[in-house]
């Protein structure tokens, strides 16, 4: 049976906030977060500069707005109250001078796996990322007809599929009905030789899984550097939202994630902040080990028959492991940006379209 969006709201999306503004930039809001507490409730919190400015706080079910629902005013810098799942609510936060839009982080699906909103990240001109526009996700094929009807609602254009022929059979994505967002895919073999030399010599270590790890994320960059073109050319034409994932939504599509919020040039460490989070948002270790992964064909049918402290590096959202594939493109073509512009076809004209599609002023 599947779970309640009550058990799935309690059980994981209260323990990462949407976190919209971590950065010390112009502007009076920072540190503004959204939590859904239960499924009636969510729970807002930020800072002013300065301190306990008077808050109106406002709500839509559009990203854009209006923002015409007045839900209260505050001074302490935090709200609680009512907001249903769907349709999917956004926040207005505004004092004297200032305003700032917030959602939640990760979306309160009863079957989703990693499904976020990359919304809220600012960038470093002041901008932020829109909220609404960009998703990043593991496999779909857990999405129920409740889920289903959820996404409906935010009108998703793009599905980017990163996963192999291979895992899209073991776990098909089946989008109902005739408005279903186009599905671009590739086929292709997992590339797992890293994995394999690791475990292959003598006993395997978790220093050596981890090592193995930092090495794929090196060629991920170049490995998969047609989806990622594919992708971005569907961001320049405009055809939005757009969601990209993978199986875990972590690896490939971490690095997905990271390539636009560089585009948008939002921080490097809000970018590693956010790819951090996959592993506060779902439990691999219950993922990868449940009954049937091993045939699931998600490429690493060898997880279930190691350690769990040796498998635990294989689980992880480390920081150092996308860090590895920034240092990479920064070693072999210069910069991120010359890495976007060489490989992918993404030059500074691309770039500004991209900025001004998908980045508001606060």
């Amino acid at each position: 049976m599947a779970p309640t969006r009550r058990s799935v709201v309690a059980g994981v999306l209260a323990i990462v906030p949407a976190t919209a503004l971590a950065v010390s930039e112009p502007g009076r809001f920072a540190d503004v977060t959204c939590v859904r507490r239960d499924v009636g409730n969510v729970q807002l919190q930020w800072t002013t500069r300065p301190a306990h400015l008077v808050t109106a706080i406002q709500s839509s079910t559009d990203p854009d707005g209006p923002f015409s629902t007045h839900l209260g005013a505050s001074r302490d810098g935090a709200w609680t109250g009512a907001a249903l799942v769907r349709p999917r609510p956004y926040f207005q936060l505004s004092t004297a001078g200032a305003s700032m839009e917030t959602a939640e982080r990760v979306l309160p699906l009863e079957g989703g796996r990693n499904f976020r909103d990359l919304g809220g990240y600012r960038s470093r001109d002041g901008r932020y990322v829109r909220w609404g526009r960009l998703y990043r996700s593991g496999a779909m094929a857990g999405l129920t007809e409740a889920d289903y009807s959820y996404l409906a609602d935010l009108k998703i254009a793009v599905i980017c599929d990163l996963r192999s022929a291979r895992e899209r059979v073991a776990e098909p994505t089946r989008w109902p009905g005739p408005n279903a967002p186009a599905v671009l895919a590739r086929d292709y073999d997992l590339d797992e030789s890293a994995l394999k030399s690791a475990l292959q010599t003598g006993t395997p270590t978790a220093a050596g899984i981890r090592a193995a790890m930092i090495e794929q994320y090196a060629s991920f960059p170049y490995y998969f550097a047609e989806d990622y073109k594919r992708m971005f050319a569907e961001l320049v034409e405009g055809r939005l939202p757009l969601a990209v994932n993978c199986s875990a939504g972590k690896d490939r599509t971490g690095v997905a994630a990271a390539l636009i919020l560089t585009a948008l040039d939002v921080d490097r460490q809000e970018i590693l902040a956010d790819y951090s989070l996959s592993e506060k948002v779902v439990n691999f270790e219950h993922v990868a080990t449940r009954p049937g992964a091993a045939h699931a064909a998600t490429g690493f049918e060898f997880i279930q028959q190691l350690p769990p402290d040796v498998r635990a590096p294989l689980m992880r959202s480390d920081p150092a492991y996308l860090q590895t594939a920034f240092a990479a493109m920064e070693r072999r073509d210069g910069s991120v940006r010359n890495f976007l512009s060489a490989h992918l076809g993404v030059g500074p004209r691309d770039i500004a379209r991209l900025q001004n599609l998908l980045l508001k002023a606060a």
